[in-house]
């Protein structure tokens, strides 16, 4: 909250429930409210306009703990909040600037983090959790709600979010990343374009990797019990690391599927470097012999367990943050920080005040 609240001669009914409401969303727990100065306190508590309890008290935590919550205003992810009387019609004086009367039109329930699906969003939640634990951040939670948006619909779920104009939403997309380089997918290109519209209160990011199953380390899957195939794609791995960010872990890749490709296309290119760079005894047959209904035998990156991301979710959430943080190591720790720290700056909260 900025000094330019203090300017306000008018406390009208809108802009009093518009305060008493974003205090809320501090006191439940739900965003990071933090003043400019102290004099922002003191002003707004001299008011004398009717201001709710749990708004005096937010204040109140907000002055008493001005040197921790106050440094925070620098985050990438902050909103600034100013009245429309003295900056609303104006240029820009803070990043995402948000004019008071506009907050009453906001839910300001913990903001919106839709991805291909529910269990996709709940593990980047804990990407945000472990990204606070990472840079030591004490006294500050990671709150969001997760949604689905089911696969390619997440556009449409998205612009309808952004159209409502009522949440604070982060959208994220699969990186799509099939070979080094591959352009944005037209999923990916559209949030961007939709978040664009209305940069105060929604985001996009593309994942640094291909898709999520490329987010999870191979230790992890270990301690899962999800085994199958991990020792191959361990090898694979050690033989060809790009993988790591671009192969298909989710569903795995036999010739059958690289013979269909465009010959000197990239993604084929970019499968036959790997083939190259691994030298594993596989079986290769230019016409592969299984038909269009059956199993291709000749398989050059074999894929996680059916449903590893249900049960990496579950594994995240069944142990404490440290323990499962310790699993990410090396460019597997890098990419998870980059999905976490996203997070993190548009899902940071204050803990729930307790009176």
């Amino acid at each position: 909250m900025t000094k330019e609240l203090c300017d306000i001669e008018d406390w009208n009914l809108i802009r009093i429930s518009a305060i008493d409401k974003l205090a809320s969303s501090g006191f439940y727990g739900h965003h990071m409210i933090s003043i400019e100065n102290y004099y922002v306190a003191d002003c707004l508590l001299s008011k004398g306009v009717g201001f709710s309890a749990v708004t005096k008290a937010v204040l109140d935590n907000c002055r008493s703990k001005f040197a921790f919550y106050g440094g925070l205003k620098n985050l990438p992810g902050s909103r600034y909040v100013v009245t429309s009387d003295s900056l609303g019609f104006g240029p820009l004086k803070y990043p995402n600037q948000m004019v008071l009367e506009s907050v009453g039109f906001l839910s300001l329930e913990p903001s919106t983090i839709i991805a291909e699906n529910v269990t996709d969003s709940a593990i980047f939640d804990v990407a945000g959790q472990h990204y606070a634990q990472y840079k030591k951040y004490k006294g500050i939670n990671v709150r969001c709600t997760p949604r689905g948006g089911g696969g390619n619909g997440i556009k449409v779920e998205f612009n309808m979010i952004v159209q409502a104009g009522r949440e604070l939403c982060l959208a994220i997309t699969d990186g799509d990343q099939n070979w080094p380089g591959r352009p944005e997918s037209d999923v990916s290109k559209g949030c961007s374009k939709i978040a664009a519209m209305n940069p105060v209160y929604c985001e996009h990011f593309r994942l640094p990797v291909r898709e999520l199953e490329n987010l999870i380390p191979i230790s992890a899957a270990y301690e899962i019990g999800a085994n199958h195939n991990l020792e191959l794609i361990e090898k694979v791995l050690e033989r060809a690391p790009q993988v790591r960010m671009h192969g298909d872990l989710k569903d795995g890749v036999d010739f059958k599927k690289i013979y269909k490709m465009k010959k000197n296309g990239s993604e084929r290119l970019f499968l036959e470097d790997v083939h190259r760079r691994t030298s594993l005894p596989v079986r290769v047959c230019e016409e592969c012999s299984a038909g269009d209904g059956e199993k291709c035998e000749c398989v050059l990156i074999p894929n996680f367990k059916a449903g590893i991301s249900v049960e990496f979710k579950d594994w995240l959430l069944s142990q404490s943050r440290h323990k499962s943080f310790e699993r990410f190591g090396g460019e597997w720790r890098d990419d998870w920080l980059k999905v976490g720290e996203v997070v993190f700056n548009f899902c940071c909260a204050m803990p729930q005040i307790r009176v």
